[in-house]
């Protein structure tokens, strides 16, 4: 962690990662959408990510590990850029459903 002085001499903080870059976060939302392959009629259900809790999918509580499982499985096969990695947290919704929000760490 680097000290960050303002202009009228604030304080704030800068996360540095172990390569010396300064770490930023992206936070996305879980988001499952059924695929229909127009060509051959095949369908299945993909899992991915938006960038508002507005188009976020939501869960039922007692399915939403499941998805978090799948997700942190998946994400270590992530490759390129400048993603270090991914938190994801369960937030509550409406009607006594989950939302999941996906923090992605990402450095310079």
């Amino acid at each position: 962690m680097r000290a960050v002085y303002g202009q009228t001499g604030e304080i704030g903080f800068t996360l540095v990662s172990e390569k010396g870059g300064i770490m930023r976060s992206n936070e996305l939302y879980l988001q499952v959408l059924p695929i229909i392959h127009l060509g051959t009629g095949e369908a299945e259900q993909v899992l991915t990510t938006a960038t508002s809790p507005e188009s976020a999918s939501e869960f039922f509580p007692d399915q939403v590990g499941a998805y978090i499982n799948m997700f942190n499985n998946r994400s270590k096969y992530f490759s390129g850029g400048h993603v270090l990695s991914y938190e994801l947290t369960q937030v509550p919704s409406r009607n006594g459903l989950v939302m999941v929000k996906v923090t992605q760490h990402v450095t310079d």
